[in-house]
């Protein structure tokens, strides 16, 4: 038999891990594989480097082969949960807008925590609290993340931005 510690949850950009176990009587070595190489890969030595790729969960199996005195141990599985990275926007800025009576919001900002060159864009969103002329109006992000990569990440919401409604002009025909 094989025993096969459950495996903690980690986040999408964690640096890679090793798994280790302890194998059955035939002396042969352990070995790792991963059920979806597209969430984390097995590598190295047996396997035992477990790289996280994307967000998800899959499963890490242990098997070790038998020889002429033992069977092959029974496959032992435990589940891998790659949690997604939690981007920020520490720069982020509402933009200041001329009345146009609804309460759409521009939100711009510098995405942080991104992994290497990873294709993750902000679609800045957000709501004034009040769609009339004034200066310092509250906005609440509704932002969302877009390209390639997104689906690895979630955005946390800026809070406390503010920023001004302008009077329109007019025109006489």
């Amino acid at each position: 038999t094989i025993t096969f510690n459950a495996l903690s949850a980690v986040t999408y950009g964690d640096a890679p891990f090793t798994v280790s176990d302890t194998g059955g009587g035939s002396g042969n070595p352990v070995t790792f594989t991963s059920s979806d190489p597209l969430i984390a890969t097995c590598t190295g030595s047996n396997g035992t480097t477990v790289t996280m790729i994307a967000a998800g969960s899959c499963t890490i199996y242990a098997n070790q082969a038998g020889n002429s005195s033992y069977n092959a141990a029974p496959q032992v599985g435990q589940t891998l949960l790659v949690h997604p990275k939690a981007l920020t926007l520490p720069d982020a800025a509402a933009q200041n807008k001329v009345y146009t009576g609804t309460d759409a919001a521009v939100i711009t900002g510098t995405l942080t925590g991104i992994v290497n060159s990873d294709d993750v864009t902000l679609n800045g969103t957000g709501t004034f609290a009040d769609v009339n002329v004034a200066d310092g109006i509250a906005v609440t992000s509704t932002s969302t993340l877009g390209g390639a990569s997104a689906a690895n990440y979630t955005l946390t919401q800026p809070i406390g931005l503010t920023a001004n409604i302008t009077k329109a002009n007019q025109t006489i025909v």
